[in-house]
């Protein structure tokens, strides 16, 4: 990447350097509206992966060599995960000019409540929040009719984009952003649901007899009176909400250290 003419133009330039991954895919409708709304804020780079790797979550490809591929000027494929795509991404240009932001994104369909555990999109900024790295998560809301909101998540994720290049580094704030289709416009701040899209066990026999098993969703009915990011979402707003990687549950751990001392663990157990 380092011999390519477009270097000495991302370091002469005065823009701010904006990755861009996903996880449907370099190519996807998404990734291609999101790009070009991105691109009158700064310098946007694409490193994003050549197959759908939806629902890969954190995952990090270890049993085999990444490959980077030269697709087009600013645009890279690469055959791993989101994850995959933000290591090498930081990695490349990490003698050249550190990015301001990543967005993630477009995703086909919304990353609300607990199934944001899985997303690509999502796993994409945490991973670059460890590295201290801004992050905004966009997805699109769809029609029931194979129709999503890419158009309206793309102004959108632009507006957001700006007002977190505006305000600087954050230390590695993540924003989760879904836009619901011909929804309202206003925007709303809420905390995950605890719910998600539930999975349903579809079985079937294929041709040969053998058994095959397919793991589908199944969309509960969501009320709407509830302030959290599914309820806001079905009720035709804009969701934003902040995320962070860490695990730990500080309740439980707070109400242990109240009744217990710590017990040292020996090296090597």
């Amino acid at each position: 990447m380092n011999s390519l003419p477009e270097i000495k133009e991302l370091q002469d330039s005065d823009k701010p350097l904006i990755l861009v991954t996903n996880d449907d895919g370099y190519d996807s409708r998404g990734i291609t509206a999101l790009r070009a709304a991105l691109q009158p804020l700064g310098w946007v780079l694409v490193v994003a992966p050549e197959q759908d790797q939806s629902g890969v979550g954190r995952k990090i490809t270890i049993n085999h060599p990444l490959r980077l591929r030269h697709i087009d000027r600013h645009r890279f494929g690469v055959n791993g995960t989101p994850v995959d795509c933000v290591r090498l991404g930081l990695h490349l240009l990490k003698d050249i000019r550190r990015p301001a932001l990543l967005v993630s994104g477009i995703n086909h369909g919304p990353n609300l409540g607990r199934d944001t555990g899985y997303s690509g999109t999502i796993g994409a900024c945490l991973d670059a929040q460890i590295a201290g790295l801004d992050g905004l998560a966009v997805s699109a809301g769809r029609d029931g009719q194979g129709g999503f909101a890419i158009d309206a998540a793309a102004r959108t994720a632009a507006e957001q984009a700006a007002k977190m290049l505006d305000a600087g580094p954050a230390g590695g704030v993540v924003w989760n952003l879904n836009v619901p289709y011909q929804g309202t416009g206003e925007v709303v701040t809420a905390p995950l649901d605890t719910r998600g899209f539930e999975s349903r066990i579809e079985q079937g026999t294929d041709p040969r007899g053998k058994d095959y098993y397919w793991i589908g969703p199944y969309h509960p009915k969501i009320p709407t009176n509830a302030p959290t990011d599914m309820s806001v979402f079905y009720s035709g707003r804009t969701t934003l909400t902040p995320l962070r990687p860490n695990l730990t549950d500080m309740t439980q751990l707070v109400s242990d250290s109240s009744t217990q001392a710590a017990t040292p663990i020996a090296a090597g157990k």
